[in-house]
């Protein structure tokens, strides 16, 4: 997945991947390896699909193609030092779940 030129992260998200980062930089670049692990595929197809736009779950309250709680997302969204969070943006999402899963989250999607 090509990521938007918009999506910037703080130097702490990236760490964990050697803690090469410079701010100019976006999650397309700072990347060494897919950014779509086979678990993301697996809990995406499950959850939404692989559906985005107008995917609702949970009566109404997750979206989209990670199905993302509003206030899931915007919690991880936070904790990841992702900037501009947008919920409605299918690339957040599935950079986000690849994050969570990372930090052992992935029990908050019924599809783990």
């Amino acid at each position: 997945v090509d990521l938007p030129e918009h999506i910037f992260i703080d130097k702490t998200a990236v760490l964990g991947l050697g803690g090469q980062y410079e701010p100019s930089q976006t999650l397309g670049t700072i990347f060494k390896e897919p950014v779509l692990s086979e678990k993301v595929k697996q809990i995406v197809l499950c959850e939404s699909n692989n559906k985005h736009e107008g995917v609702w779950g949970d009566n109404g309250k997750a979206y989209g193609i990670a199905q993302f709680w509003r206030s899931s997302f915007y919690n991880f969204a936070k904790m990841a030092g992702l900037k501009n969070p947008d919920w409605y943006n299918k690339e957040q999402q599935l950079w986000l779940l690849e994050w969570a899963l990372k930090q052992g989250l992935g029990y908050h999607w019924s599809c783990y």
